[in-house]
């Protein structure tokens, strides 16, 4: 396994844990930094897709991220 895609694993556990929080407390004081994290994995994840290694978890990891953007800015938005 590439390091690339043990870091987006990573990003991806870490944005996991950051959405957990923010259901319990108060999502607007964790919504900045689960956008960052979410950026943070889209580009881990372009990284990974160029080395062609597990294209079936790069592409979930990057739908993963990119719905988690969508949300994040239903709310802003609504």
């Amino acid at each position: 396994m590439s390091q690339e895609l043990m870091f987006a694993l990573a990003s991806a556990n870490a944005l996991r844990d950051a959405l957990d929080r923010a259901r319990v407390g108060d999502c607007t004081q964790q919504a900045g930094w689960v956008r960052a994290e979410a950026q943070k994995l889209q580009h881990l994840v372009a990284a990974c897709s160029r080395s062609e290694e597990y294209p079936a978890l790069s592409a979930g990891l990057a739908e993963f991220a990119i719905r988690i953007q969508e949300i994040l800015d239903a709310r802003q938005d609504g």
